[in-house]
């Protein structure tokens, strides 16, 4: 009995401490030993387009085939595939970083699907990356302040989008201050529209 008891105990602690930890579980494409990327780079799973993006074989600009490239590649389903994951999520950003003129006025709503596909991981992974943190918030900004306005069919209002992470992650401390922060970094870009 005092065996089965300790066992219970030992295995909620470690319960406890995985939630509390979840964040650095996280993977990265940047992080991931070479056969891992190889096995993703390989796979006839992996979506050609952002392969050939990868290997430089592909420029997005603002045209039909590159709009259906970053719908499929932040489409939800593609954010629980592990390495996979790591992937998109790095060629996401990659492009995000890199769009400039019509392509960059249009990022903001793909920002947003990535955001809300999986707050945590973008969330932890922004957290170190102050120049893309301020990326995110300025283009989601302009986004926001347009949908205020009406003229913009994103999704979900900056008050949606508020809510919607506030359900969608535990509310620890590790995500409100980071929050705090992006919130008034998004307020600031709405802000300076007007």
């Amino acid at each position: 009995m005092k065996a089965g008891l300790t066992i219970l105990l030992v295995s909620f602690i470690s319960g406890i401490a995985t939630l509390r930890g979840q964040d650095k579980a996280f993977v990265y494409w940047e992080n991931l030993p070479g056969e891992q990327k190889n096995g993703v780079l390989s796979s006839s799973a992996t979506l050609k387009d952002a392969i050939h993006y990868y290997n430089g074989k592909f420029k997005p600009s603002d045209d039909e085939r590159t709009f259906r490239f970053l719908d499929s590649l932040t489409r939800s389903n593609n954010y629980m595939r592990g390495n996979e994951t790591a992937f998109y999520f790095f060629v996401f950003n990659d492009i995000f970083m890199k769009s400039d003129g019509a392509l960059a006025e249009v990022m903001g709503g793909y920002c947003l699907q990535v955001i809300v596909n999986a707050p945590g991981y973008v969330i932890s992974y922004l957290a170190d990356k102050e120049n893309l943190r301020k990326l995110y918030a300025m283009r989601l900004g302009y986004e926001f302040y347009f949908k205020e306005k009406g003229t913009s069919d994103l999704k979900y209002s900056f008050k949606e989008f508020k809510t919607l992470l506030s359900s969608k992650l535990s509310r620890d401390k590790k995500y409100d201050r980071f929050l705090n922060l992006f919130y008034t970094e998004i307020q600031g870009a709405m802000q300076g529209m007007d």
